[in-house]
């Protein structure tokens, strides 16, 4: 199992201030249907009845005439939007994506943003990730942040995205009970889910059937990858006798988030 966060950077060019006036200028209309689609997002959220046939009818794009999607830049994100786009591997950087109608299909959702208290030298991914884990929504599956270049002109903000896995909009109950599985806490009752890589679980009742119960977790020491026997040994002492298994790091995630959580569990 891999405690990975797929995080992505928002931005790296020498000419990121070009390019944003480049959007600004050319991105006019663009923006415009973007905001059209959001206000329709916007006012789907806030409705008791958006997930009403009628409700539906009246925010629908053919209904009101909003159009399908938008381009607009990462910059512009908002949380509540709904986005289509190819996420590339991790710390890796792209500038533009698509704003779509949330009650059709699409590949992230902005759950919450944050900004970052922090000034000085660049702080890396394994940063990020541990601000991510602290501040974004439990049912984040990555979080896109700054990059060397947009943090030296003062970019702070980061956003935690929501993946769909696939799932539709009838299925919402079901995206909504996966939670990143690095923020999950003792006591709590839990199924693995291989089709997101095992980077998030979906919680379940305790009362109900379940893959396993989190006994308790905590955090291996920083340095090197310290390797399966020392992790095994360090399991041991602190996990108790209620657990059976252990999901530790692996060497790619410690060297490249910043990952140190191990989640003692019951199965």
């Amino acid at each position: 199992m891999a405690f990975t966060n797929r995080v992505t950077t928002r931005l790296s060019t020498p000419t990121v201030i070009s390019m944003l006036v480049i959007f600004g200028l050319l991105l006019v209309s663009c923006t415009s249907d973007a905001e059209r689609i959001r206000k329709a997002n916007e006012a789907a959220a806030s409705s008791d009845e958006a997930t009403t046939t009628q409700s539906k009818e009246v925010i629908a794009p053919q209904a009101t005439q909003i159009p399908n999607s938008a381009n607009i830049s990462v910059f512009e994100i908002r949380d509540g939007d709904c986005l289509q786009m190819f996420v590339p591997d991790a710390g890796a950087e792209f500038e533009e994506t698509e704003i779509v109608n949330c009650n059709g299909n699409w590949d992230y959702k902005s759950l919450n943003s944050f900004v970052v208290e922090e000034d000085g030298i660049y702080p890396g991914d394994p940063f990020f990730h541990q601000q991510s884990i602290s501040q974004c929504d439990r049912r984040y599956s990555i979080s896109m942040f700054p990059s060397k270049e947009s943090w030296a002109l003062n970019d702070r903000t980061v956003s935690c995205l929501q993946a769909s896995f696939g799932l539709d909009t009838t299925e919402l109950e079901m995206l909504d009970s996966m939670i990143n599985v690095s923020t999950v806490i003792e006591g709590e009752c839990a199924n693995h889910i291989p089709m997101s890589d095992y980077s998030m679980v979906e919680l379940v009742d305790c009362q109900e059937d379940w893959d396993f119960l989190v006994v308790n977790t905590f955090s291996l020491s920083d340095g090197p990858f310290p390797g399966d026997v020392s992790i095994q040994s360090q399991a041991d002492r602190h996990c108790g006798a209620n657990a059976n298994n252990f999901y530790p790091p692996t060497a790619e995630s410690w060297q490249g988030i910043g990952d140190r959580l191990v989640i003692c569990a019951y199965e």
